[in-house]
């Protein structure tokens, strides 16, 4: 399973900003969500997609921002290059973690070499390139979400 490139989650003090209110625990999980997809979305994913190694432009259909599978630690969002539907390295575009981390050398059954396929890290790069605008336009969108909540608004 391909790994996550960067997730965001909850910070510290808006934490404790949003456990003082008295919001239920559905809408505490929404504000986190909804500003961790946004900022994700805004900040990342149109970077991403046009900095992703093109042959049938099939890869940069299926860079997506998702909402991370429910844990108890863990609320929040992550970009990753997977279909949606499946698990992260399954349908048309399974390459994508191949191509992002690399692979050993490739043998077929009757012995033939395939080489192996050099790591080309192009979504690392874009996302330390935005990560610090990324956290701040975070930040502000989960303070906004955040007083939203405690006016009784719709998130």
């Amino acid at each position: 399973m391909a790994k996550q490139v960067m997730v965001i989650t909850g910070q510290k003090e808006l934490d404790r900003a949003m456990n003082s209110l008295p919001i239920e625990n559905k809408t505490r999980k929404r504000v986190i969500v909804q500003a961790a997809r946004e900022s994700l979305k805004s900040r990342i994913l149109k970077q991403a997609r046009s900095k992703t190694p093109k042959r049938t432009g099939l890869l940069q259909k299926n860079i997506k921002v998702k909402s991370i599978t429910r844990s108890r630690g863990f609320i929040g969002a992550k970009v990753s290059a997977g279909m949606p539907t499946k698990g992260e390295n399954s349908g048309k575009a399974f390459y994508g973690a191949f191509l992002l981390w690399g692979t050993k050398t490739r043998t077929t059954k009757s012995g033939a070499n395939r080489g192996i396929v050099k790591a080309n890290p192009w979504l690392y790069t874009v996302v330390t390139r935005r990560r610090n605008i990324t956290m701040k336009d975070y930040s502000r969108r989960i303070r906004q979400n955040i007083i939203k909540a405690a006016q009784g608004k719709k998130i």
